[in-house]
Protein backbone atom coordinates (compact mmCIF):
# COMPACT_ATOMS: atom_id res chain seq x y z
CA UNK A 1 0.00 0.00 0.00
CA UNK A 2 1.00 3.58 -0.73
CA UNK A 3 1.58 5.37 2.49
CA UNK A 4 3.27 8.67 3.55
CA UNK A 5 6.26 8.59 5.74
CA UNK A 6 7.25 11.10 8.74
CA UNK A 7 11.22 10.21 9.55
CA UNK A 8 13.20 11.37 12.27
CA UNK A 9 16.82 11.06 12.89
CA UNK A 10 18.74 12.31 15.85
CA UNK A 11 22.47 11.86 15.91
CA UNK A 12 24.91 13.01 18.31
CA UNK A 13 28.95 13.28 18.10
CA UNK A 14 31.08 14.45 21.00
CA UNK A 15 28.15 16.37 22.77
CA UNK A 16 26.93 18.03 19.21
CA UNK A 17 23.44 16.88 18.18
CA UNK A 18 22.30 16.68 14.65
CA UNK A 19 18.74 16.27 13.70
CA UNK A 20 17.35 15.45 10.56
CA UNK A 21 13.30 15.39 9.78
CA UNK A 22 11.59 14.82 6.49
CA UNK A 23 8.46 13.51 4.91
CA UNK A 24 7.99 11.57 1.85
CA UNK A 25 5.38 8.78 0.53
CA UNK A 26 6.70 5.04 0.11
CA UNK A 27 5.16 1.58 0.27
CA UNK A 28 4.33 -0.25 3.15
CA UNK A 29 3.83 -4.14 2.63
CA UNK A 30 3.42 -7.29 4.94
CA UNK A 31 5.53 -9.95 4.65
CA UNK A 32 5.51 -13.29 7.07
CA UNK A 33 6.33 -12.26 10.52
CA UNK A 34 6.81 -8.61 9.19
CA UNK A 35 6.82 -6.04 7.32
CA UNK A 36 8.27 -4.24 4.42
CA UNK A 37 8.69 -0.18 4.04
CA UNK A 38 10.56 1.58 0.85
CA UNK A 39 10.71 4.62 0.11
CA UNK A 40 13.11 7.81 -1.45
CA UNK A 41 15.45 9.44 1.04
CA UNK A 42 16.13 12.87 -0.20
CA UNK A 43 19.58 14.01 -0.31
CA UNK A 44 21.14 15.45 2.88
CA UNK A 45 23.88 18.19 2.86
CA UNK A 46 26.37 15.77 3.83
CA UNK A 47 24.91 12.55 2.13
CA UNK A 48 23.32 11.94 -1.65
CA UNK A 49 19.64 10.52 -2.00
CA UNK A 50 19.05 7.28 -1.62
CA UNK A 51 16.69 4.58 -1.49
CA UNK A 52 15.98 2.75 1.27
CA UNK A 53 14.28 -0.43 2.04
CA UNK A 54 13.75 -1.22 6.16
CA UNK A 55 12.49 -5.17 6.95
CA UNK A 56 10.82 -6.06 10.38
CA UNK A 57 10.51 -9.74 11.86
CA UNK A 58 10.53 -10.89 15.14
CA UNK A 59 12.73 -8.69 17.44
CA UNK A 60 15.00 -6.90 14.75
CA UNK A 61 14.74 -3.99 11.79
CA UNK A 62 17.16 -4.29 8.87
CA UNK A 63 17.56 -1.08 6.77
CA UNK A 64 19.36 -1.58 3.48
CA UNK A 65 20.35 1.81 1.47
CA UNK A 66 21.07 1.70 -2.86
CA UNK A 67 22.41 4.41 -4.44
CA UNK A 68 25.70 6.53 -4.55
CA UNK A 69 26.49 5.17 -0.89
CA UNK A 70 25.13 1.33 -0.59
CA UNK A 71 24.72 -0.14 3.86
CA UNK A 72 23.31 -2.41 5.36
CA UNK A 73 22.54 -2.21 9.18
CA UNK A 74 20.98 -4.48 11.33
CA UNK A 75 19.49 -3.10 14.51
CA UNK A 76 17.94 -5.94 17.47
CA UNK A 77 17.80 -5.07 21.11
CA UNK A 78 21.21 -5.87 23.02
CA UNK A 79 23.14 -7.41 20.02
CA UNK A 80 26.14 -5.62 18.29
CA UNK A 81 25.95 -6.18 14.47
CA UNK A 82 28.78 -5.68 11.91
CA UNK A 83 27.67 -3.36 9.20
CA UNK A 84 28.26 -3.11 5.28
CA UNK A 85 29.00 0.51 4.26
CA UNK A 86 30.07 1.03 0.99
CA UNK A 87 31.06 4.41 -0.52
CA UNK A 88 32.33 5.69 -4.08
CA UNK A 89 35.94 5.84 -1.79
CA UNK A 90 36.04 1.89 -0.86
CA UNK A 91 34.21 -0.04 2.49
CA UNK A 92 33.86 0.76 6.13
CA UNK A 93 33.01 -1.32 8.40
CA UNK A 94 30.65 -0.37 11.40
CA UNK A 95 29.15 -1.72 14.02
CA UNK A 96 25.69 -1.51 15.54
CA UNK A 97 24.17 -2.24 19.26
CA UNK A 98 20.74 -1.49 19.75
CA UNK A 99 20.03 0.12 22.67
CA UNK A 100 16.24 -0.54 22.26
CA UNK A 101 14.23 -0.93 18.89
CA UNK A 102 10.51 -1.33 19.18
CA UNK A 103 8.19 -1.22 16.34
CA UNK A 104 4.32 -1.55 15.27
CA UNK A 105 2.90 -2.56 12.01
CA UNK A 106 -0.84 -3.26 11.06
CA UNK A 107 -3.54 -2.28 9.06
CA UNK A 108 -2.91 1.00 7.45
CA UNK A 109 -0.03 2.35 9.70
CA UNK A 110 3.03 1.81 11.23
CA UNK A 111 5.94 2.81 13.25
CA UNK A 112 9.46 2.46 14.38
CA UNK A 113 11.46 3.63 16.90
CA UNK A 114 15.19 2.61 17.86
CA UNK A 115 18.36 4.36 19.61
CA UNK A 116 21.56 2.87 18.99
CA UNK A 117 25.29 3.22 18.83
CA UNK A 118 27.71 3.14 15.36
CA UNK A 119 31.38 2.12 16.32
CA UNK A 120 33.57 3.00 13.73
CA UNK A 121 37.07 1.96 15.12
CA UNK A 122 36.20 2.75 18.27
CA UNK A 123 34.68 6.28 17.82
CA UNK A 124 31.18 5.83 18.78
CA UNK A 125 27.96 7.88 17.32
CA UNK A 126 24.64 7.88 19.16
CA UNK A 127 21.82 7.82 17.17
CA UNK A 128 17.92 7.96 16.96
CA UNK A 129 15.65 7.36 14.56
CA UNK A 130 11.85 7.68 14.23
CA UNK A 131 9.54 6.69 11.71
CA UNK A 132 5.81 6.91 11.16
CA UNK A 133 3.65 6.18 8.51
CA UNK A 134 -0.11 5.69 7.36
CA UNK A 135 -1.65 4.90 4.31
CA UNK A 136 -1.98 7.45 2.03
CA UNK A 137 -6.08 7.66 1.21
CA UNK A 138 -7.22 8.69 -2.43
CA UNK A 139 -9.62 12.21 -3.06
Amino acid sequence: MNVTIIFRSAQTVDDERTETVFTTTGMLEFVPDGARLCYQEPPQEDAPGATVTITVSGTKAVIERCGEIHSRMILEQGKRHACRYDTPYGQIRLYALANDICFDFKGNAGWLKSRYTLDMNGALTAQEIEIQMREVVPC
